[in-house]
């Protein structure tokens, strides 16, 4: 059981009746699950500090709380994870009882009384962002400058997230969130290029792209276009690989582009077969039209 396991620091020891209890239970943001082994800060009324560790449960037990004003801030967590920069004060009240000091909205951060506790404080950390890294190339392997993408937050590329010019092949969408749909489309090819079209909708092709992410569990999956791919499936030699670290990641994408004659607006693959049956033609027609002038 998880009380069995938690960290428990006794403060002092009061009589029974005056004995305060609080609990500290760190989680990840979505979906809650306990984080072990991150450090917290705590501050006793007298400006003394010690650092406190959450056990394999995300649990750190105080029993024996003298009154006064405490203050706890998260120091360090497993990799993976943004650290909570906000602190909390609480007050052991004389007499009994814990109340909050700090304004919790949007903090990430809750408190609740039970029967067992007179104080839970939960503390949520963010999956750490992730970064988009796309390399343009031609057929050739030859990396591409000028191109434009654009990454959208909506299906319908209405909301405009960011846009980027390759660079030496290569451009970057930093600060991405875990379990958020994002739509990419190339909205300006290279010069000399066209535009990649999607075979069936002969519009510019727009890449749905989502993270799941729980670093307690290892786990991270990449959804591109509703395929799944892993850290462990995927490799350097893909057009679509997991790069970076547990810490850091980094999704990698190679989207190429033709070299060739340029293909009319509806990507039609028939115009360049049609424009060397014309040229033939053409060159036909001449060469019997000389041979009627010699006769």
């Amino acid at each position: 059981p998880a009380a069995q396991t938690t960290s428990v620091i006794t403060v002092s020891k009061n009589v029974l009746e005056d004995i305060i209890k609080l609990r500290i239970h760190k989680v990840q943001e979505e979906p809650k699950l306990n984080i072990p082994n991150t450090i917290f800060t705590f501050t006793k009324p007298n400006g003394t500090t010690s650092e406190v560790k959450t056990d394999k449960s995300g649990l750190i037990q105080f029993v024996g709380l003298r009154p006064g004003v405490y203050k706890l801030k998260e120091k360090a967590v497993m990799d993976g994870y943004d650290i909570n920069p906000n602190e909390v004060r609480f007050e052991v009240v004389s007499g009994g009882g814990v109340k909050v000091l700090t304004d919790l909205t949007n903090t990430g951060i809750t408190f609740q009384k039970t029967d067992a506790f007179d104080g839970i404080i939960t503390v949520s950390d963010k999956v750490s962002p992730f970064t988009l890294k796309i390399t343009k190339l031609n057929d050739h392997k030859q990396l591409l400058d000028g191109a434009e993408f654009t990454l959208y937050s909506d299906k319908a590329c209405t909301k405009v997230v960011a846009k980027r010019t390759s660079y030496n092949g290569v451009l970057s969408f930093a600060g991405l969130k875990d379990r958020t749909k994002y739509y990419l489309k190339e909205t300006k090819a290279p010069d000399g290029y066209r535009i990649p079209l999607d075979p069936d909708t002969k519009q510019p092709h727009i890449y749905e792209i989502e993270t799941v992410s729980s670093p307690v569990n290892d786990l991270f999956e990449l959804w591109v276009d509703g395929k799944k791919y892993t850290p462990k499936d995927t490799v350097t030699t893909g057009a679509i690989r997991i790069e970076g670290t547990k810490k850091a990641r980094v999704v990698h994408m190679e989207i190429v582009n033709m070299v060739g004659i340029k293909l009319p607006e509806t990507g039609s693959d028939l115009m360049f077969p049609m424009f060397i049956i014309g040229m033939g033609l053409m060159f036909l027609g001449r060469k019997s039209l000389r041979g009627g002038v010699r006769e």
